[in-house]
């Protein structure tokens, strides 16, 4: 061989190249060039973990560390919990995490995938059932003694799977002393269900499901901030229109007095032919009971 590089070894059909041993509990191979800081970065090993150590200008220091059972940590010798997820970043520093770049000149950006096989052999190909979770984002805090699990997004099979066609729902869950239910589901088919009490199924384009005892405590709220959020403000809008429209037929609250009583407005008229005109008020429930029909 003619060796490009000072030192070159050769071992043959050996796989072994060359073993480098200390009687400590470390073992680092410490790497410089002509600005590196005196103490050096180096990578190595301390028992069966590998681990690399870089210097900021202060102080050397490990930043990643590979550890026995193959789990990758940045930021922290070991898992501050007892799962064994097999990435992990540690930091004390607030606002950082992850982030992903890309410089393309496409329409491409950058993407997490979650893949979920039933096989437990990787690379094996085994359909989902029905019910299956594919993916999960977890939220954590922390209550004292540990982590406590405050919400959830997850990704669940729903339906029958099949070649190229894996329909699924997406559930928000959130809940209490770590027991998470879904609030909010998104079917296969693009409806949604919302609900207090636990499974949102829907069948419709949209369906609230909520708990009442005997007061009509839940439902669905309108809320405007208009005027700092003020209880006396119109609000509260519902139209219904074509895709592309500003117009349609619609109903609000009006306030026709204050403490946040007020009618409930109708507007469905319009002698426009236009896909921009208001329609004019035809009929309105006043606050009082009464009742007013063509009252534009």
């Amino acid at each position: 061989d003619s060796p490009g590089t000072h030192l070159h070894v050769n071992s043959g059909t050996y796989n072994g190249v060359a073993t480098f041993e200390s009687t400590d509990a470390y073992a680092h191979l410490i790497i410089k060039d002509n600005s590196t800081h005196a103490t050096g970065t180096y990578f190595g090993v301390q028992g069966n973990d590998f681990r690399w150590i870089t210097h900021n200008g202060s102080n050397s220091a490990e930043r990643v560390r590979i550890d026995s059972n193959g789990v990758l940590l940045v930021g922290h010798t070991s898992s501050p919990t007892s799962d064994a997820d097999k990435i992990q970043a540690i930091s004390t520093s607030s606002g950082t995490g992850i982030c992903l770049h890309n410089y393309s000149a496409s329409n491409y950006g950058n993407q997490i995938a979650f893949m979920k096989s039933r096989s437990n052999t990787i690379g094996t190909n085994t359909i989902l059932n029905s019910g299956d979770r594919i993916g999960e984002l977890n939220f954590y805090g922390n209550d004292g003694s540990g982590r406590s699990l405050g919400a959830q997004i997850q990704v669940m099979a729903d339906g029958t799977q099949s070649n190229d066609n894996s329909p699924s729902r997406i559930n928000l869950r959130t809940g209490e002393n770590q027991t998470m239910s879904t609030r909010l589901a998104i079917h296969p088919a693009g409806t949604v269900g919302v609900s207090k009490g636990g499974y949102a199924n829907s069948d419709h384009s949209m369906s609230l499901t909520v708990n009442t005892g005997t007061d009509l405590t839940d439902g669905l709220m309108i809320v405007s901030n208009y005027n700092g959020g003020n209880q006396n403000s119109d609000t509260g809008k519902i139209m219904f229109c074509g895709h592309g429209q500003t117009n349609g037929v619609y109903m609000y609250k009006d306030n026709e007095v204050s403490y946040g009583k007020g009618a409930l407005v109708f507007h469905t008229h319009s002698t426009s032919n236009s896909y921009s005109t208001q329609l004019a008020e035809t009929a309105r429930f006043t606050a009082y009971g009464r009742f007013g029909l063509g009252t534009g």
